[in-house]
């Protein structure tokens, strides 16, 4: 029922439509009509003033010759009689030519009035004569719409019959939801316990990070007296070595002490009873060792401070490879002579992966500069010769 009623319902609003089209041509019927009836009365208005002012000439004319013939016959008294008889026509005719000219006028206006009705009422019927074509082409596609409408409605049909079976479906998976639901609820309490228990965990994590933030701040003050007492240190050594220099020239002079010579080869620089060289370039670990046993030495292995302020001093602003290694994390650091490392300088915020490699980073403003990375990773070397 619903279907035939969508499907009538163009059909009234034609129906409606076509009676406000037969109301629309007979109001324009009747302005066709006003039209010439205007038109007629316009035409025998001039007509009769045309036959008035023929009428007054032609009086006008008479009444002269007249006058003119029995001129002679009158007597003055006759005359001026004759005379205001004739100026008041006069008057009476000026006056009716005046009033003839303001109904002309008016004529006129009303004329025009109805030649605009006119091109109003021609336009208004344009429109209405494309509003029909409109009309006409809504018709046509409200009946390929019905059409539509029809197979959408046998389609509807068919997903209806779908969403029937889609519905008892969707209603057992309701009783598994319920059931997954009640389950998940009993998680829920869990899980809120758990988060109970790591949210009391966390507040022990966050005042142990904010004790160690604390040692942190205390070790840099450290770090920053130590650079300083190393600093006033290395200017004490500088000034010792001066000073033994001396007295070795002076003892050289006097003939009590034989010249120096050093005993490492050419390119080598000697500290103490070892001999040390920088790497012209930079490569993997496992080839910087290679590097070294070839020319008969092995990578630093650094014992004390000293001899690591000697690698700084020799490595400038790089970062070099040093004799160290570590395979896993249950194994300690071994040097590469296969033994433990009494001496180290462990920067201490890393990360650790297995297959570790040690190097020294000169450009740190920590003094604590041995970091792990990568074997595969490329850096300078210094070898070491006793």
């Amino acid at each position: 029922m619903e279907g035939r009623q969508y499907v009538n319902s163009p059909a009234m609003n034609n129906v409606e439509e076509q009676t406000t089209n037969q109301q629309s041509l007979t109001g324009r019927s009747k302005i066709y009509k006003l039209v010439g009836v205007s038109f007629f009365l316009l035409c025998i208005i001039q007509l009769l003033l045309y036959v008035l002012f023929s009428n007054c000439d032609v009086s006008c004319n008479r009444s002269e010759k007249n006058s003119t013939r029995n001129f002679t016959g009158m007597s003055n008294g006759d005359l001026n009689v004759e005379r205001d008889r004739l100026a008041i026509r006069l008057k009476e005719v000026v006056d009716e030519r005046d009033r003839l000219s303001l109904e002309k006028k008016e004529v006129v206006k009303e004329r025009d009035r109805l030649v605009l009705e006119k091109k109003e009422v021609v336009k208004e019927r344009d429109r209405l004569v494309l509003e029909k074509k409109e009309v006409v082409d809504e018709r046509d596609r409200l009946s390929l719409e019905k059409k539509e409408m029809v197979k959408e409605r046998d389609r509807l049909s068919l997903e209806k019959k779908e969403m029937v079976k889609e519905r008892d479906r969707l209603v057992l998976e309701k009783k598994e939801v319920v059931d997954e639901r009640d389950r998940l609820s009993l998680e829920k309490k869990e899980m809120v316990k758990e988060r109970d228990r790591l949210s009391l965990e966390k507040k022990e994590m966050v005042k142990e990070r904010d004790r160690l933030s604390l040692e942190k701040k205390e070790m840099v003050r450290e770090n920053t007296r130590l650079a300083e007492e190393n600093s006033n240190l290395k200017v004490e050594k500088s000034e010792l070595q001066n000073d033994i220099d001396k007295l070795r020239k002076q003892l050289a002079s006097q003939g009590c002490l034989e010249t120096l010579t050093s005993k490492c080869p050419e390119g080598w620089n000697e500290y103490m009873s070892s001999c040390y060289q920088l790497s012209c370039m930079a490569d993997t670990w496992q080839r910087a060792r290679d590097d070294c046993q070839s020319k008969g030495s092995h990578l630093v292995m650094l014992k004390d401070a000293c001899e690591e302020d000697i690698v700084r001093r020799l490595g400038g602003n790089l970062n070099i490879w040093i004799g160290m290694s570590c395979s896993w994390w249950y194994n300690p650091c071994t040097l590469v002579d296969g033994s433990n490392p009494t001496y180290t300088n462990w920067y201490q915020w890393q990360p650790f992966t297995p297959c570790d490699c040690v190097y020294s980073a000169q450009h740190s403003w920590n003094l604590r500069a041995w970091y792990f990375g990568r074997c595969s990773q490329r850096r300078y070397w210094i070898c070491e010769m006793w």
